[in-house]
């Protein structure tokens, strides 16, 4: 499984308001879209920023997206579960599929990716961390929704075997970590005599992946600019040293 980072837009977008909060707990959502794929849940709500729904990742047969951030230290409001939920819990979405080989893979994929954001957070694997979106519509009644309950039931799980293969899981190591403000930066093109923190980020991302940009100041000067050609040519890229989109997403690519 690749984890992957396609932030969403921000400017005044419902579904990702930019609004900073410290979660206490983690929602388990299904799509309730079938055969629809992580990358086409991010594109739907990326292209639908007027509706108030959204989900921190979204976890597929392929891959796990982080759409909003959910780091400690840099977690955002996403629109998955009513007010009092959204303004608690981080959530997580599993893609549905009638395939049941898409299940099994997309299932372990969840499970992997649910134990990973537990364990960054040291959070236990308990009552109070840890809902699916059926107990939150219970405990808030702010909505009606019963997922993941029904997609695992279709085909032979339970939600008391979801929470057991989470005990038993081991966290995926590492997460790409997000730099603060990704999605203003992922979105932006930063080339040499750029300064600023989102130089700073284009800098530690390249030294992590072997590149030496000189020392992480801030400053996009020539020896950033010939670490970011260097990059760009190693992953087939267009080497301008610019750091556009396709640059970004390489970056931030494990």
């Amino acid at each position: 499984m690749q984890f992957n980072t396609m932030l969403l837009g921000l400017g005044g977008a419902h579904n990702r308001p930019g609004t900073s909060f410290v979660p206490t707990g983690l929602v388990l959502h299904s799509t309730d879209t079938p055969n629809a794929t992580a990358l086409d849940e991010r594109n739907y709500f990326n292209n639908h920023s007027g509706e108030p729904s959204s989900a921190h990742m979204v976890v597929d047969w392929h891959q796990a997206v982080t759409i909003i951030p959910w780091q400690p230290g840099k977690a955002e409001v996403a629109w998955h579960a009513g007010p009092t939920a959204n303004s608690k819990f981080l959530g997580v979405e599993c893609c549905e599929s009638d395939d049941p080989d898409k299940f099994a893979q997309g299932y372990l994929n969840f499970i992997s990716t649910a134990r990973t954001i537990l364990d960054w957070y040291e959070w236990p694997v308990d009552g109070e961390h840890l809902f699916a979106h059926a107990q939150t519509s219970a405990l808030f009644h702010e909505t009606d929704h019963q997922d993941p309950i029904p997609y695992l039931t279709k085909h032979g799980k339970t939600w008391d075997q979801l929470v057991a293969d989470i005990v038993e899981a081991a966290a995926v190591t590492p997460f790409p970590d997000l730099p603060a403000n990704a999605g203003l930066q992922m979105d932006s093109t930063v080339e040499e005599g750029a300064t600023g923190g989102a130089v700073e980020d284009i800098q530690r991302l390249l030294k992590a992946k072997g590149f030496d940009p000189g020392p992480v100041d801030g400053g996009f000067g020539p020896r950033t600019t010939a670490a970011v050609v260097a990059f760009q040519t190693a992953k087939g890229l267009a080497a301008d040293g610019i750091v556009g989109p396709q640059t970004w997403a390489r970056l931030r690519a494990l």
